[in-house]
Formats: structure tokens, sequence, C-alpha cells
């Protein structure tokens, strides 16, 4: 899914389900606004894709929030990544990340600001062994945290500028 205007939705933007073994899946240069219910960007991971990216989007104006990622593909042989998207004025979260089980995606150079809740919020159930990697992020101006992390393993939170957000700048629970 690539380089499309998707606008006035009344449910998410771009919604995407993923089962395959084999197909890979792309949400690149997209720009997504103004959704009544829900979320800009959608993906349920329940596959394992040789390639599964969500690169240079641009979300704004939605009800829920900007980027949604659930990944509950159990192997851990495909490594996400969700790389320099602009998540910005949405009434929710900007980008949220829940990782079931599987290898958690690389957040990475993505601007993440003035949306009504957390700037990026990533959870991992215990059954998940992988660590998550979310650096080189701008994270301001949101309505909650900056960045809100919670998993019972190992996080690498490296060279992000988080700042100006109406809670705690980074939020670290269940460690």
């Amino acid at each position: 899914v690539s380089n499309n205007q998707v606008h006035d939705i009344r449910y998410q933007g771009i919604y995407v389900t993923n089962r395959s073994a084999t197909n890979d899946v792309q949400i690149t240069q997209n720009t997504v606004y103004n959704t009544t219910y829900n979320w800009g960007i959608y993906v349920d991971n329940s596959g394992n894709s040789p390639r599964l990216e969500m690169v240079n989007n641009t979300v704004y104006g939605c009800r829920d929030g900007g980027l949604y990622f659930y990944n509950s593909y159990s192997s851990g042989t495909v490594t996400p990544l969700i790389e320099g998207n602009t998540l910005r004025d949405n009434n929710g979260i900007g980008l949220s990340v829940y990782n079931y089980r599987g290898a958690p995606p690389q957040i990475r150079h993505n601007t993440v600001y003035s949306n009504g809740g957390n700037g990026i919020q990533f959870e991992q159930s215990d059954s998940s062994p992988f660590q998550a990697a979310i650096s080189l992020n701008d994270v301001h101006n949101n309505g909650g945290h900056g960045l809100y992390l919670s998993t019972s393993q190992f996080a690498t939170v490296v060279h992000n500028s988080i700042y100006n957000n109406t809670q705690n700048g980074i939020y670290l629970t269940n460690a």
C-alpha cells in the first residue's frame, strides 16, 4: 500500500490484516487524515512475512490515534520496521504497538507530536522474549506520556528527543 491519500473515512484509513507467510507487507508514503472512528493506519500481523514495514507515512486528525500495530506471530523470524512516520494531531495515541508474540518492531526516526494521548505507546506480553528497540524518535507536545513502555523484557530506548509532553517523558512499567 503506497503513495495514497486516504481521508474523511468513517473507520480505519488503512487496515491491513496479514496472515500470510509469503507476502511482503509494506505500507509506505501514504497520507491519512480525518478518520471519524478508530485509527489512521491499523496493522494486525498474524503471519510471518519476509518483510513487514510501515515507513514514511503521515497520519493526522484521527480519532483513536495515528498508527496501531498488533503483532501476534510466534516465531520471531521477522523484525517489523516502523520508521520515518509523522503522527500528529490525533485525538488518541500517536503510535501504539502491542507485541503479543514475535519480534517487536524497530521503532525509529518517527516524529510524533500534538496527539491527545501518549506519543508512543509500546506494550509487550510476557509471552514474548524479545527486546524492544526504540530510537531516534522526536516525541513532543502530546497529551499523555511522551513514551509509555510496558514490558517485562529488556528494552533499548536510546537517542530519542522527548520533551514538553503533559505527563512523563518516559514512563516504564511492568519492568
